[in-house]
């Protein structure tokens, strides 16, 4: 994957919005007791703390490949969340 000045690698990106849904996301769980939530929003925590932590020149050959498709997936939950609740992002 080609890295263009001023552009953020995949795996940047992941660890900022994972850290975000995190919070977001275990507020949520503790407000409707759902422990499943719960363990996804620790998940994502340390996705983004781990992700944070590691210099890129350290992360495996596919980790940005894997970050993008994760960036992906975490899309596609917010636009099916949107449509459920009947509005547009």
């Amino acid at each position: 994957m080609a890295h263009c000045k001023g552009r953020e690698f995949p795996s940047e990106l992941l660890a900022l919005v994972a850290t975000e849904a995190s919070k977001l996301l275990l507020r949520i769980a503790i407000r409707n007791k759902n422990a499943p939530a719960s363990a996804i929003a620790a998940r994502l925590s340390f996705i983004g703390r781990d992700l944070s932590s590691q210099p890129l020149y350290e992360l495996p050959a596919d980790a940005q490949q894997l970050s993008e498709r994760a960036l992906h997936a975490l899309l596609d939950i917010c636009l099916v969340g949107w449509i459920l609740v009947g509005t547009t992002p």
